[in-house]
Parts: C-alpha cells; sequence; structure tokens
C-alpha cells in the first residue's frame, strides 16, 4: 500500500504516531509508547478479569445503557 493511503493527516493532528509492531511487523497508529500492535497474539487481552465497568450488568441493561448513551448522543432510538 502506498505511503500516501496511510498518512493521513487527521491523526497527526490528533497527536497519533505511526509504529511498526516489534512482534508480528504490521504497522499501527498509536498515542502512546505502544512496542506492540495491541492485538492477539502479539499482546495478551487485558481486559479479562478486570472488567472496565464497576456495576455487574445484565445483557438488557448492557443494551438499555448502549441505546441511552446513543439517544444523548443525538442518534433515534428505534424498534427491533
Amino acid at each position: 500500500m502506498p505511503e500516501a493511503d496511510y498518512e493521513i493527516e487527521f491523526f497527526r493532528a490528533q497527536g497519533f504516531r505511526r509504529s511498526q509492531c516489534a512482534s508480528c511487523g504490521k504497522f499501527f497508529w498509536t498515542l502512546g509508547d505502544h512496542t506492540t500492535c495491541g492485538e492477539t497474539p502479539c499482546q495478551e487481552y487485558d481486559f479479562i478479569g478486570n472488567p472496565p465497568f464497576k456495576k455487574r450488568l445484565t445483557v438488557r441493561a448492557m443494551r438499555e445503557d448502549f441505546i441511552s448513551f446513543m439517544e444523548a448522543n443525538g442518534h433515534t432510538r428505534v424498534r427491533r
């Protein structure tokens, strides 16, 4: 892929930089000083056993929270 296809000024303006994964060699955009792309098998999942939420939710409650978030951000709820 030509370099011009992935050199996107928006990413640079937002502080991202393009890095090459030390494990698989693929290139990726990052805001930090990551040495790997963050995908498996280059990096183990770090959220397993460490959920991002403090409260436990049912699938129905998660769906409702998501839909409510989308509504609060200008989207319209539709019937399933």
